[in-house]
């Protein structure tokens, strides 16, 4: 076997990285435009109660190699433009952007706050609840930018700076505005799980002009949903009672009729608004109509019984308990049993004034010497019957449960 004798010195490579090709852009949660009503002094939509949202992202591609990335931001600031402020800030801030820029700062909603950057969720986005005047004389608007530096996916030690003008305008109306927005169905519905033949609910919207004329073909219909006791409207096409439902051809959202799944909801409004025109960027108007579907708790008449008799001796056997379930009348089938309830079985010794957990399901089995009774000869046994809610989200460490792609849903 040989000896090595010593080791060579290196030949030193150097990585030569072409700088990336990125595109950095700021995505709204609505429109960047605003209505303000002269006749009204309303502001449509009013940023005090649906604040807008501004939410910067960033695509990369190694034009060499073709390689598309989604960097990480290492950082991001965002700047009100201040006429009339002169003052230079680049010695203590690098990502200042120039003359009468001035970094907004807070990170929390509050009295007289028009402008903040949350620190929990989505990072880098600002929130903006100013209702932007409408334009006086040469005057009007806001300009925001923002600039960040994001991390080369390629070498984490390179970094890259970038920025983006965001305007936000205001048309004024002097007209008087008359739109009445219309639903084709009752203001509020009530669905019951264990005997509605559907869970599927139609809305349908219809707009009506100055003179009753109707006008829905001229207006983009947007529509919203009130979950809970929230008080928040969030697009309905983002909710699972929307995107788990077949829409009818040629419907849906931006259109006049939309069909929810009430097995998904248990309590939602469904928000029907209309945007200026056709157009799903126009500004978004005042009027709208609310229609609420929620579920109906049905009263149960339920009896506990024994399918092997009501006594027991000193053969030691197995006994079998079941649930009779009656709903305005009517004792539900097996079927609608299993797939809507939960039952739990419980006993009482005369000894205890506490009861024992027999078991969870449609029946259950213990041997008779369990209730057997030496004091009072006598065992009470009852079951508790829960009612299944709407189908949710199944979640493993706070993320959801997919199955070949698909969220998994349950009931709870």
């Amino acid at each position: 076997m040989g000896k090595r004798l010593n080791i060579s010195q290196p030949a030193v490579i150097f990585t030569d990285l072409q700088p990336l090709s990125d595109i950095f852009d700021i995505t709204p949660s609505d429109s960047l435009e605003q209505w303000y009503y002269v006749n009204s002094g309303e502001y449509s939509p009013n940023r005090n109660d649906t604040p807008l949202i501004l939410t910067p992202t960033i695509k990369a591609v190694d034009e060499s190699s073709g390689s598309m990335y989604t960097p990480s931001f290492l950082n991001v600031a965002w700047y009100l433009l201040t006429p009339g402020n002169s003052t230079d800030y680049s010695g203590s801030d690098a990502l200042w952007p120039g003359k009468g820029f001035v970094r907004i700062t807070a990170v929390a909603d509050g009295d007289n706050v028009e402008y903040y950057c949350p620190t929990s969720g989505t990072p880098g986005r600002l929130v903006v609840k100013k209702n932007v005047p409408p334009p006086a004389g040469s005057t009007g608007g806001v300009t925001l930018c923002c600039v960040a530096t994001y991390i080369d996916p390629r070498d984490s030690g390179v970094t890259y700076m970038v920025h983006k003008v965001v305007s936000l305008a205001t048309n004024q109306d002097a007209s008087v505005e008359s739109l009445k927005v219309e639903l084709q169905c009752p203001p509020s519905q009530k669905f019951n799980a264990l005997k509605a033949e559907s869970s599927v609910y139609e809305f349908q919207a219809k707009l009506l002009g100055a003179n009753n004329q109707d006008v829905t073909a001229s207006h983009y219909i947007e529509w919203y949903g009130i979950v809970g006791d929230s008080t928040t409207e969030v697009l309905l096409n983002t909710l699972p009672c929307y995107t788990n439902c077949t829409q009818p051809t040629g419907k849906g959202q931006g259109k006049d009729t939309v069909r929810i799944d009430a097995m998904y909801a248990e309590n939602i409004s469904i928000v029907c608004r209309a945007r200026k025109t056709t157009s799903a960027s126009s500004a978004l108007m005042k009027e709208k109509a609310v229609a609420s579907v929620v579920w109906d708790w049905p009263k149960t008449d339920s009896v506990t019984v024994c399918r092997n008799g009501a006594a027991v001796d000193d053969n030691n056997r197995d006994l079998t308990f079941e649930t009779i379930v009656n709903v305005k009348g009517a004792t539900l089938t097996e079927q609608q049993k299993q797939d809507n309830l939960l039952i739990n079985y419980l006993r009482r010794v005369s000894t205890s004034s506490s009861y024992t957990n027999m078991g969870w399901g449609q029946t259950v089995t213990v041997k008779s010497s369990t209730v057997k009774q030496t004091t009072s000869y006598s065992t009470p046994v009852h079951s508790e019957v829960y009612m299944l809610g709407a189908l949710e989200v199944v979640t493993d460490g706070g993320e959801p449960v997919t199955d070949n792609g698909e969220t998994v849903f349950a009931r709870f």
